[in-house]
């Protein structure tokens, strides 16, 4: 789904970009000698444009992307046209139509929508001794030492910007959180109470994220505002903006949440009954937290009736035609499908969402290893610490392992692929492992979406036979224990 970014997000990606081919070009290696002015003009609009569309899938046009450049001094705006063209002092005609025309535009080839999106958040202050870095379209970001560190350093604490517990322990969690609690609490929003219980009931953790991920943009108009990242102040924080918290939210990893379950062995089995999941809880996501929702709108229209009580600012939304209109798309339902899927790439392990975190990419031999502050307990899920696993040079990448290192490596590309979305995984570890594979074995690596299709074969087989039995009667604890595994590989 292509999002509209905000102009902070366009001016940061566009900046990286022209600083990126400025710099190329004046490297004494590069063929070109131009200086990295001129280089940085050889960019042109149309082009940057087509490069910003690809790497992110934004809805942007050429014209708002010239006025953003503008504005913000990465391009001059364009000088009036000479009053005359030709040796005369006459207009030229066959110049005036040459400048008439417009430059064709290249075809946008658009990325594959299996491949998660990622942008650096340029509200994002980074800890001493990192900095982020955008690799290409399809790693996405990433974090970059500039510094050395040694064997056992701590890199960075970060407190989760979503924190996400275990659902048994989503009641002892809620009360006193400011970037949630108001939208998520029965009793200050009756209408959430279908949600909740559907996330306990389920034990859906990624809903739940979801949930607080939209609570704490949507808490950005209430009367109990979240606070800002940028905030110095404790007891008395800066509240955040509506448009600070959607492009801090939107930088996280994005895929559809259908695009990692049709991955997951015995997909088509669970398809239908996955798929009615997903509306109801679309239906009571909404019901418990759009404001446009349309028995709520209903209420709010009908003479005589009291609304629940609700607490954001609905007025203050409607508005604003453009603020209304962004609330709208993100409680569509392929919106939907993409915060879903976002939270089930990003969470860390205990839970939660992290703005730092969500920087590391993968590695089977990995040079960080995440602590959890405090180790154990209920508030394991809200702060962690990044401490090296080995030493770190300047300039090398910092990454953790998304699967466990010590599967054989066509596991880790099958979990990879089938979970991240990415794959098969190319570190040095998987090389060289590879390599002592037999010629079936590495030809199996190399395709992890085969070695799915053979476990989904074998789910399949454990059907049957429950649904069959060994007497051809239904075996109630093979049945049983099928669901609970059905369960586990589609991520509940």
């Amino acid at each position: 789904m292509s999002a509209v970014p905000t102009e902070e997000q366009v001016a940061s990606a566009a900046k990286r970009l022209l600083d990126a081919h400025s710099a190329a070009a004046a490297d004494p290696a590069s063929s070109s000698s131009t200086s990295s002015t001129a280089a940085t003009e050889e960019l042109g609009t149309a082009k940057l444009l087509t490069i910003l569309q690809l790497e992110n899938d934004w809805q942007l046009s050429e014209k708002r992307l010239k006025t953003i450049l503008t504005r913000h001094g990465l391009r001059h705006a364009p000088a009036a046209p000479p009053a005359s063209n030709g040796a005369n002092g006459e207009a030229d005609p066959a110049a005036a139509s040459s400048a008439t025309k417009k430059k064709k535009k290249p075809a946008r080839k658009a990325q594959p929508s299996h491949v998660p999106r990622s942008y650096i958040d340029p509200s994002l202050n980074f800890p001493p001794g990192v900095e982020g870095h955008y690799f290409d379209a399809v790693k996405g970001k990433g974090l970059v030492a500039t510094q050395d560190f040694d064997e056992g350093d701590v890199v960075f604490q970060e407190e989760a910007f979503v924190p996400t517990p275990p659902p048994s322990a989503v009641e002892s969690m809620s009360r006193g959180m400011s970037t949630h609690h108001a939208l998520l609490c029965t009793g200050s929003n009756p209408s959430v109470k279908p949600l909740m219980d559907l996330i306990q009931s389920q034990g859906w953790q990624s809903l739940h994220s979801v949930a607080r991920s939209l609570a704490r943009l949507l808490l950005t108009h209430s009367s109990t505002p979240p606070p800002s990242i940028a905030s110095t102040s404790t007891t008395n924080p800066t509240p955040a903006s509506f448009d600070e918290v959607y492009s801090q939210l939107s930088s996280f990893a994005t895929v559809s949440e259908l695009e990692r379950r049709a991955r997951n062995p015995g997909w088509s089995m669970e398809e239908a009954s996955f798929n009615s999941a997903l509306q109801s809880a679309h239906k009571a996501l909404r019901a418990g937290l759009d404001p446009f929702d349309e028995e709520r709108t209903k209420q709010r229209q009908t003479p005589g009736v009291k609304p629940e009580p609700f607490p954001l600012k609905v007025d203050e939304i409607s508005a604003s035609s453009a603020l209304s209109s962004k609330i709208k798309e993100l409680f569509s339902y392929p919106n939907f499908l993409a915060l879903l899927g976002r939270s089930n790439v990003n969470m860390e392990s205990h839970g939660g969402l992290y703005l730092l975190h969500s920087f590391l990419n993968h590695d089977c031999r990995p040079n960080i290893k995440i602590r959890h502050v405090p180790v154990r307990g209920r508030y394991a899920s809200m702060k962690i610490a990044a401490v090296t696993s080995r030493k770190i040079k300047k300039g090398e990448e910092l990454t953790i392992s998304y699967v466990d290192p010590a599967t054989v490596v066509r596991r880790r590309r099958m979990v990879l692929w089938r979970d991240y979305c990415f794959g098969p995984c190319a570190c040095a570890r998987c090389a060289e492992e590879v390599m002592e594979l037999n010629e079936d074995e590495r030809r199996e690596s190399e395709k992890p979406e085969e070695t799915t299709r053979k476990e989904e074969e074998e789910l399949k087989k454990k059907q049957v036979h429950a649904v069959n039995g060994p007497g051809g009667k239904s075996d109630d604890k093979d049945l049983s224990g099928l669901e609970d595994e059905l369960r586990d590989t589609l991520g509940f």
